[in-house]
């Protein structure tokens, strides 16, 4: 389905199931596929609704930039084009913020709110981050050699950059624990204390009778 952001902008959007409405919005640079899985789970009990955010998948990609109070406001035009009053939010990353936006700006709209990964301000060296990507993407997209893109992909993700571990020797079996606390729960026992005390109560009723023992 093609939902129209309030500046013109075409947005491409998976509806699928029926019951409660969940708006799921994606991260930085991820279309709403990515959330094929949880749609697949919960498209069986609810109505689950995931736009491609502008500038990716589907959608369409006005010039830049992009912020978050106008990703919120896309997620709201989603919501009214689906006909969708109040509806649970889910946000990953960016779409956290996004999803962040909406509930401040409009309350009456969000049934809950999950933010998953995701931030509310970024400090200033997430900012420098990501003004150099700004520079830096470009780039690598219309000149993709080998050790460009493999300096680009370390940065990105900084566990690619990690010295590969060596495996691990198993230690040898030893001869099993003996049972910590053993002695103990049969000397409460033997007390009268109630069942579930040795180690710890279990239960709020255990902790009452097993202080009015002591």
């Amino acid at each position: 389905m093609i939902v129209t952001a309030s500046d013109g902008t075409r947005l491409h959007v998976l509806d699928q199931g029926k019951g409660d409405a969940v708006l799921w919005l994606q991260g930085l640079n991820a279309p709403a596929a990515a959330w094929a899985v949880q749609l697949a789970h919960f498209g069986q009990t609810v109505r689950s609704i995931a736009p491609d955010g502008r500038g990716v998948g589907q959608s369409d990609a006005p010039p830049p930039p992009y912020t978050t109070r106008q990703l919120g406001d896309d997620a709201l035009a989603v919501l009214d084009a689906m006909q969708v009053e109040r509806a649970h939010v889910v946000g990953l990353s960016l779409g956290g913020a996004a999803a962040q936006e909406l509930a401040l700006a409009h309350p009456e709209r969000v049934r809950s709110l999950a933010l998953l990964s995701t931030f509310a301000a970024q400090g200033p060296r997430t900012r420098a981050l990501l003004q150099a990507w700004r520079v830096l993407y470009p780039l690598v997209a219309r000149e993709p050699g080998p050790e460009l893109r493999a300096a680009w992909e370390r940065q990105a993700d900084p566990r690619r950059a990690r010295p590969a571990r060596a495996p691990r020797r198993r230690r040898r079996a030893g001869p099993p624990h003996p049972r910590r606390g053993a002695d103990r729960h049969s000397r409460r026992r033997a007390r009268g204390e109630p069942r579930g005390t040795a180690g710890g109560p279990r239960r709020f009723a255990d902790v009452v009778e097993a202080r009015a023992l002591m």
